[in-house]
C-alpha cells in the first residue's frame, strides 16, 4: 500500500489541504472526508497544496475532478492549487481541471485571489 497523508489548515473560512505523497483513489475518499469534517467550521474558500505529492494516478486524477466539482458546482466554493508539477498541470489542463481549480505561484497569492 503506497502511503499518503492530507494536513488540514482553516483560518477565517480559508480551508488548505496539503496533500502528501501518492494521491490515488484511497487518498480522494480521505481528501472529500477532511473537506467534509472542515464544512460546518465555514469553509469558503479552499486551497489545495500539491508540493508534496509523489505520484497521482490516473484514479486520482478522477477524484479531484469529481472533488473540484462539487466544490465548484455543488458547494460555491472557490478553489485553488499551488506546488502542482508541471506534468500534474499539463493533465489537469487536458482533462479539464485547471477550469475548476485556480493555479497559483504559492499560497499568499492564492489566499488574496481567491
Amino acid at each position: 500500500m503506497r502511503q499518503s497523508s492530507i494536513e488540514v489548515a482553516l483560518d477565517n473560512g480559508f480551508l488548505v489541504l496539503r496533500l502528501k505523497g501518492y494521491f490515488d483513489k484511497s487518498a480522494g475518499s480521505v481528501l472529500s472526508g477532511e473537506f467534509e469534517r472542515q464544512l460546518p467550521l465555514g469553509v469558503n474558500r479552499c486551497l489545495l497544496d500539491f508540493s508534496q505529492i509523489t505520484i497521482i494516478n490516473s484514479p486520482g486524477i478522477t477524484c479531484l475532478l469529481e472533488f473540484a466539482e462539487n466544490m465548484r458546482y455543488e458547494r460555491k466554493i472557490s478553489m485553488g492549487c499551488i506546488g502542482t508539477a508541471d506534468m500534474y498541470q499539463e493533465i489537469f489542463e487536458a482533462v479539464g481541471l485547471s477550469e475548476l481549480i485556480t493555479p497559483f505561484p504559492d499560497e499568499a497569492t492564492a489566499r488574496n485571489s481567491l
